[in-house]
């Protein structure tokens, strides 16, 4: 028993030297808009010593909560940085990273402020990407009610323009064609490759665009099903159904990065179009001010093709890639 007892002591050693010495080369960034409560509640589950670096970029653009955010950043000896404006999340990331000061050799891990953590997560997610050679990894991401899987690996369909989830846990690591921004862990090499995420942007599709062109540099995604975190879905959005901005920037932004990556022919594909009439029937079918979010989808849909034409007018082609067949 005793013998047995030392060798489990020893093993319970090696696995905390290698989370220590793993992390300290995880830098992590965590984007703030009036969500300081959610932040001290993850920082609750992080050694802070255990990392090379953790800051809060806020995007709140209120003194009040600036002051949460400074109390918050100065009591869990993390770093904060101040936006002169809400840029949006890609802009608030790419801060983040700049602030820190990420090294190709290192790691850097974009959470979500309403996720939850365990002390060992950060040393899998980089023992995942080691082992398997990946540029950029996941966890896998559960929710309410009964720990739910509602991220498990996801998809890019190129064609209809459209991300989705994967909602069962798979019995190994996987290669994906979309990971969500709520919790992705990139290289730092190959952070730097991508130039960061869009921005923009503002918000929605940031993960979706970083992704295609991740792709487009034979980069590989992967979803780790051993890492599990848990993540508030909704928490840091309205609670009344989706909102007038989801459906603004949603349609906008899936055309803006499909016109960018495709061309404006991109737009035109039959699947495409299916894609945007159902984002904007789905208005309809909202409880709350359907009328008012169907007026938003539709400015989206006007901006994201102004947007598309002047691409075509500064000399994009008109179809380019794989969404074009």
């Amino acid at each position: 028993m005793l013998a047995n007892s030392g060798s489990l002591s020893k093993r319970a050693d090696s696995i905390e030297r290698f989370s220590l010495n793993a992390t300290e080369s995880v830098k992590v960034v965590i984007v703030n808009y009036f969500s300081s409560s959610l932040i001290e509640d993850l920082l609750c589950d992080v050694k802070v010593d255990d990392f090379g670096g953790i800051i809060i970029v806020d995007n709140s653009n209120d003194t009040d909560e600036w002051r949460n955010v400074e109390v918050l950043a100065s009591q869990n000896s993390v770093r904060c940085v101040r936006m002169e404006y809400n840029a949006g999340f890609g802009a608030g990331v790419n801060c983040g990273v700049k602030s820190l000061g990420l090294k190709s050799s290192e790691y850097v891990w974009v959470l979500n402020p309403d996720t939850r953590i365990e002390r060992d997560s950060a040393a899998r997610l980089v023992k995942a990407i080691d082992e398997h050679r990946a540029d950029i990894v996941s966890p896998l991401i559960v929710t309410d009610p009964d720990g739910q899987v509602w991220f498990g690996g996801g998809d890019l369909d190129l064609k209809r323009g459209r991300t989705s989830h994967r909602v069962t846990t798979p019995h190994k690591v996987e290669e994906c064609s979309f990971l969500t921004g709520a919790a992705m862990m990139l290289r730092g090499a190959s952070w730097h490759r991508l130039g960061g995420f869009r921005e923009d942007l503002f918000m929605y599709w940031e993960d979706a665009d970083l992704c295609i062109r991740a792709r487009d540099l034979g980069m590989t995604m992967m979803i780790a099903p051993d890492v599990t975190i848990w993540h508030a879905v909704g928490a840091t959005s309205s609670a009344s159904g989706k909102s007038e901005l989801y459906y603004f920037y949603m349609q906008r932004n899936r055309m803006m990065v499909i016109a960018s990556s495709f061309g404006i022919g991109g737009l035109l594909h039959p699947l495409a179009i299916a894609e945007l009439m159902r984002i904007f029937l789905r208005t309809f079918k909202e409880d709350e001010r359907p009328l008012s979010k169907a007026r938003a989808a539709a400015r989206g849909v006007l901006a994201g093709f102004q947007y598309a034409v002047g691409q075509f007018k500064a000399g994009s082609p008109v179809f380019r890639g794989p969404a074009a067949s």
